[in-house]
């Protein structure tokens, strides 16, 4: 098929790029997930407050870091329009990569989808300068997590979403002990319920309440 010559065009039309083919990142791995630029930072501020991504711009605050475990429709923005979140990064510390869904039952080419945009988001916030600590989602296929680390550095601050309901599955737990194997990270940011499994690293509990507003617990 023959590529279209836009470098002529005067204009983009709208929704030229929704997949960002124009504006990709260096990638390390067999399935082009963008490799994430080391931390520059090696701890995070106190006091620290956790906000979504939906919250108002205007009660954003320099000791926020923001975060994406919302329902995917919530969270489509960062992706679809990058340049809405970054006018939000700025105002606070920084942020944690959208946690785009993977579930068992979802196909393979939806769960590396999902996994290829959240790095591309997390790789676009550093690139102009912020903050990003990784997310880590993984589903009972133990090599899931072959390409749910994919462009992730060794020795980071990463963050995991963990439910209650979640604690008690073998798979999990599974995932929790080979993601500390394969990305030996330096402090593990949990939101929801913190495990009592081993740990090779510290673990710091984000709990939130129905208010929106959220504390750190340094474990």
């Amino acid at each position: 098929m023959k590529a279209r010559n836009v470098d002529k065009w005067q204009t983009l039309p709208g929704g030229f790029d929704e997949l960002h083919m124009y504006r990709r990142y260096e990638s390390r791995n067999r399935w082009g997930i963008p490799t994430l630029a080391p931390q520059s930072f090696v701890s995070l501020p106190k006091p620290l407050r956790i906000r979504d991504y939906k919250v108002r711009a205007d009660s954003l605050k320099s000791g926020d870091l923001l975060h994406g475990y919302l329902h995917d429709e919530q969270i489509i923005s960062p992706w679809r329009y990058p340049s809405k979140m970054l006018m939000r990064l700025p105002k606070v510390w920084g942020a944690i990569e959208p946690d785009y869904s993977i579930t068992p039952d979802t196909p393979l080419a939806l769960q590396l989808f999902n996994i290829y945009r959240a790095r591309w988001v997390a790789r676009h916030w550093q690139y102009y300068g912020h903050k990003v600590i990784p997310n880590i989602n993984w589903t009972p296929d133990k090599t899931s997590l072959n390409y749910c680390c994919a462009g992730i550095p060794k020795g980071q601050i990463v963050a995991v979403r963990l439910t209650k309901d979640l604690l008690g599955l073998d798979w999990v737990e599974y995932g929790w002990h080979d993601m500390q194997q394969r990305l030996q990270p330096r402090m593990i940011l949990v939101y929801g319920h913190k495990p009592e499994w081993e740990t090779s690293c510290d673990v710091v509990a984000m709990a939130a309440d129905w208010n929106h507003r959220y504390k750190i617990k340094t474990t």
